[in-house]
This record gives structure tokens, sequence and C-alpha cells, in this order.
């Protein structure tokens, strides 16, 4: 089980892709010494890309499209294509890839965890993206019957359906942020982190305008089933990933896993491997990570948001 890699936003994009691309072929080189019989890696919904004319939802068949300069997204969709070549290679072993949508949950914490409780590095004006999320244990469930069984291929992971915008805000504190156009909400990004000052590059903005929300289909079909709705996770993650204790949502997730002892629906699990991001090579130090800090928000209401499919227009 490959989870090793660097998350958030960090200017050493070189490093970056050392650890998470680099990472990888390692992985894979020691997969073909040992001869793994099976490869799972948590990759990342981004990999689709945020753009205007997306499908709402976007299935595993929808074509690779990160956007350009978004490091994460990028170094996913390569990973996923060394994946490609090597199971090309191997054709007897089963490689897994689970696309996950932002996780949410004690410990987790990404940029668009933050964004999806209320805390997004810049608001756009005019943007009203749905929102999707995944709670924390259940994305820790799926990489467990990813290793309790075998499933080939591509697998997204998000909780059932998404929230229209304005009902997913309904369910965070209100923050007095005023939105910005397009333009200068990007130059404003690109101006704090050439300056060392932002946790956002301005590469992330299309995944804050445009639409990027999966189906579930392919995985529930193999018997996984999301405990919490896209409501509960956020009304559950909000505040949960601030303050200095906030990790890497892989971590969390890996952690929830062991915790879990690795038994979707009871199943004993088998045997894996839960690989660190320190076991890529050496640690970048100190670095900025994509967070936005604030304190820790109590007495949330719950808003008029449900579930339903946003209407297409």
């Amino acid at each position: 089980m490959h989870l090793a890699a660097v998350t958030g936003c960090i200017p050493d994009e070189a490093l970056m892709e050392r650890v998470n691309v680099g990472g990888t072929r390692r992985v894979l080189d020691a997969a073909s010494t040992i001869g793994a019989r099976k490869i799972i890696r948590a990759s990342s919904a981004t990999v689709y890309g945020a753009w205007p004319n997306n499908a709402v939802p976007l299935s595993e068949n929808a074509p690779l499209r990160p956007n350009p300069g978004f490091a994460p997204a990028i170094h996913d969709a390569e990973n996923e294509r060394l994946l490609g070549e090597w199971h090309a290679a191997h054709p007897s072993t089963v490689v897994t890839t689970l696309r996950v949508a932002p996780v949410l949950g004690p410990g987790a914490h990404t940029l668009f965890a933050a964004a999806a409780t209320g805390r997004p590095p810049v608001v756009v004006r005019g943007a009203t993206p749905p929102v999707q999320v995944v709670h924390v244990d259940d994305a820790a469930s799926a990489l467990a019957l990813a290793v309790a069984s075998d499933l080939p291929g591509a697998y997204n992971v998000a909780a059932d359906s998404w929230l229209a915008h304005d009902d997913a805000a309904g369910l965070v504190p209100r923050r007095l942020m005023p939105p910005l156009p397009y333009e200068a909400a990007e130059r404003l990004l690109a101006g704090l982190w050439a300056g060392g000052l932002g946790d956002a590059p301005p590469s992330v903005l299309p995944y804050l305008v445009h639409p990027w929300v999966i189906a579930n289909d392919r995985l529930r079909a193999v018997g996984w089933v999301p405990r919490h709705t896209n409501e509960e996770a956020i009304l559950l993650g909000t505040g949960a990933g601030e303050g200095h204790g906030a990790i890497p949502w892989v971590v969390a997730v890996g952690a929830a896993l062991i915790g879990a002892g690795g038994r979707p629906g009871g199943r004993p699990a088998a045997a894996g491997v839960l690989a660190d991001p320190s076991a890529t090579g050496p640690g970048p130090g100190p670095r900025r990570r994509c967070r936005m800090p604030g304190p820790a928000r109590l007495g949330l209401r719950r808003g008029s948001g449900s579930a339903r499919r946003p209407s297409r227009r």
C-alpha cells in the first residue's frame, strides 16, 4: 500500500517531485524485486482537473486533465501513468488506484479540506462550484477493502452525491472574506506565494472555481458503502484540521486504517505495507504547508443543505 507523498503545497517543487514521483518509482522497483502481487495507491480526484466543461459527476472513464501548474495533481497523474506501465510489464499483478475526494475528519488536513469547511485561501467572485468530500474513516475503509479484495483499476472515493455551493456554505461558520475577481485573486496568491507569505499557489484557483466532483458508483458496486454524508463530514471536519496538530490526509487515513485493524465489514485484511513519507528520502525540513490558520469554531448550525444534485445550467 503506497501512501507516501508530499500532499501539501511547498515552494520546492523539485523536492516535491522527487518525493512524489521518484518515491513511486522506488516503490515499483522494490515491488518488482520482491515479486509483489498487489499494489494499492491513494491518488486524488484532482487528477481529473477542474474545468468548466467537466461532467458532473466525473466517472473513472473521464480523462485525466490536471490543471497546469498545480503540482500535486500533476504528480498524481504521472504516478498513475507509471503504475499503468508497471502493470503492463507485470500483467499477473493487481494494481488499484483510489482517486480520493478531499478528506475531512480528525487529523485530516489539506487546502481543499480547509476550503470545504469555510477557510479557502481566497474567494473568487461569482464562483459557486459544487462541494464534495469524504470522511477519513470512509477513505480508510476503501483502502481496507482494496487490501482484502482484488480491485484492479481506478476507483473514485467520495461521499454520495455532492452539495450545492450555497448549501455547503450554510454548514460552516461565516467568515468575512471579500470576493475578488479571478485575475485579482490570481495576482494576490501569486504575490503572497512568491514572497513566502502565502500557503496556496495561484495554480490552485481553478479548483476553487470549476466543478470536479466524482461518482462513487464503481466502488459501491464492489461492496464499499460510505458511512458519512457530505454534510456530516463537513460538520465533523469543521475545526478538526486547524492548529499545529494538523497532519496530511494520507497519514490520517493510514492511522484510521490501522486503528480499524484493516477490516472492512469485519473481514480480515490481507497483509499490506503502509509506506511512510519519510521512507522516500530525506524530509524537506521546515516548510510552508497548505494551512489556513484560524481558531476552532463552535456552535455550528446545520444549514438547509441536502445531498441533492444541483441543476445543470
